[in-house]
């Protein structure tokens, strides 16, 4: 009897038993899949964020080079990414303030600007990077949710 249940017959198909097992299988490398792709889909994200936030940089340097001033105040930029993540330059008074949002004050020519990518969706917010900020003299900093300061990231940027 055991030699039947586990024994392919030829020529008629698998068993039940063989074909619960392969499922089984199969359902488990994928609990185990999602997760990770998760992961490395946040961690994508992040790099073309970064890569929006340098090609945000270049044309405050291109309006600096004509006007002899950034424009920034708040310029929101949309793309395909603006599902996860909210982009955009904020002028600044002084070179070392650190805005935390993107709402500043009015539009018009500053001394100084900062670069900011804040993540909206889930899966960004939990990456543990939390807000990106690109300095205009090129520093690169993150603050997550609970910090209340500005630091220097290795692994996000």
């Amino acid at each position: 009897m055991k030699d039947k249940i586990f024994k392919m017959r030829s020529g008629r198909g698998f068993t039940l038993l063989e074909v619960l097992g392969v499922a089984t299988m199969v359902s488990i490398l994928v609990l185990i899949s999602i997760p990770a792709y998760g992961k490395y889909a946040a961690q994508a994200m992040r790099a073309n964020m970064q890569t929006e936030m340098y090609r945000l940089q270049q044309q405050e340097e291109r309006y600096f080079s004509q006007k002899k001033a950034y424009f920034a105040g708040v310029s929101k930029v949309k793309g395909k990414w603006a599902a996860h993540y909210q982009l955009c330059a904020v002028g600044l008074k002084e070179r070392f303030d650190r805005p935390s949002s993107c709402d500043a004050a009015g539009n018009g020519d500053y001394s100084y600007y900062a670069i900011l990518a804040i993540p909206t969706s889930q899966r960004q917010k939990s990456d543990g990077c939390g807000m990106l900020l690109l300095g205009g003299a090129g520093e690169k900093l993150v603050k997550d949710e609970s910090d209340s300061e500005w630091k220097v990231s290795g692994n996000c940027w």
